[in-house]
């Protein structure tokens, strides 16, 4: 205790009055140095608070160093070691395919009726994996974009093939039976278990709660998200364009480079509802955001991990989230109160400036 001895001002916070402590707050020279932003969003989804605070990416920093490679030699899917593929088509080099989770978190436990989730024993699904492709170190950074396509193109068939063909799967949108959600983990930080580049997917009779709030928002207001980010486009949130979709960040974002795909025709709703044209520069789109975050997160001294979210159903156009890994979840962000490093423009301003110098190291 001795060497923080002449930075006690009481030993009881008693001691000492509320206003107090605020004067020496304004007097403190090193927390001027690091004020927050005076700003807050709400994420209008669900009236999520995010607080911005740039000085806090330079806070000390343990760098966690990456995690070791295991190789073609050790993964179970190079090996064929995995279940039954139901869907395989060929890519410029090797093929990507869709089989069934070995470790499903859904199963279909009734076969004839699913029903609507109503109590915990009548949860029934379906758990798929889309390998990207049958080449161990093939992912989105590092796949021709025509590629990346070719693998959306199968995903958007089996989700048509799982809400449309005859199932025992309640019908929860019109005319489709259950719900399918799609999600992309990248890096162990984030829950990938295996570095073999997949995309996982669900059909069930179960609504996330993300798809609740999507459909609140959407019939109190109207609109949808992806409307809302597109009413008033702000050209420094604007990240890479294409002729029918947009890579933005979000004005509410949660953590530094989060970002998001959305796509001019809102009346999209589904993948397998968006024309092959469209697919292609989704497919350009996906290679160069992943390639941006890899070299963003390996500039700053993270580990690569991202989270990717397809928003689907109706709920006034669908939207795709990256998430990166760049800061860690604390205490506050429990309780529903986000501090975010970056201001949602200067987290923008990192994709337009992928080789500055001078990153910040969150």
């Amino acid at each position: 205790m001795n060497h923080l001895k002449h930075l006690i001002k009481t030993e009881n916070i008693h001691e000492s009055s509320y206003r107090n402590l605020l004067q020496d707050a304004h007097d403190d020279k090193d927390l001027l140095a690091n004020l927050p932003e005076q700003m807050i969003r709400f994420d209008p989804r669900n009236g999520r608070k995010i607080i911005y605070s740039i000085a806090r990416s330079k806070r000390p920093y343990e760098k966690i160093p990456p995690t070791p490679a295991s190789g073609a030699d050790s993964c179970p899917i190079c090996q064929g070691n995995t279940t039954k593929i139901w869907d395989v088509a060929p890519l410029s080099q090797g093929h990507t395919f869709i089989n069934e989770n070995l470790y499903p978190i859904l199963f279909p436990f009734q076969i004839d009726s699913w029903g609507i989730v109503e109590d915990k024993s009548n949860v029934n699904g379906m758990h798929f994996l889309q390998w990207l492709s049958t080449d161990h170190d093939a992912e989105l950074y590092n796949m021709p974009p025509s590629d990346i396509a070719i693998c959306l193109q199968r995903l958007a068939a089996l989700e048509k093939h799982l809400l449309t063909q005859e199932s025992p799967a309640p019908i929860l949108f019109p005319p489709f039976r259950g719900y399918v959600s799609i999600i992309k983990n990248f890096g162990k930080r984030v829950g990938s278990s295996l570095e073999h580049g997949h995309l996982q997917i669900i059909h069930t009779n179960i609504l996330p709660p993300s798809v609740e709030q999507n459909i609140s928002f959407y019939k109190k207001n109207g609109y949808g998200f992806s409307t809302l980010l597109q009413q008033n486009p702000v050209e420094n949130l604007i990240i890479h364009k294409e002729q029918d979709l947009t890579v933005l960040t979000p004005f509410c974002i949660k953590r530094p480079l989060e970002t998001t795909i959305v796509f001019h025709d809102t009346n999209v709703q589904y993948l397998h509802q968006i024309p092959s044209n469209v697919l292609e520069q989704l497919g350009n789109a996906f290679h160069i955001i992943s390639k941006n975050i890899l070299e963003i997160m390996l500039q700053i001294g993270r580990e690569p991990a991202c989270n990717i979210l397809f928003h689907t159903g109706d709920i006034g156009g669908m939207y795709i989230e990256f998430l990166p890994h760049t800061q860690e979840l604390g205490g506050f962000e429990h309780l529903g109160l986000y501090t975010c490093m970056t201001t949602p423009e200067q987290s923008t301003e990192f994709y337009k400036n992928i080789n500055v110098e001078n990153l910040l190291c969150y």
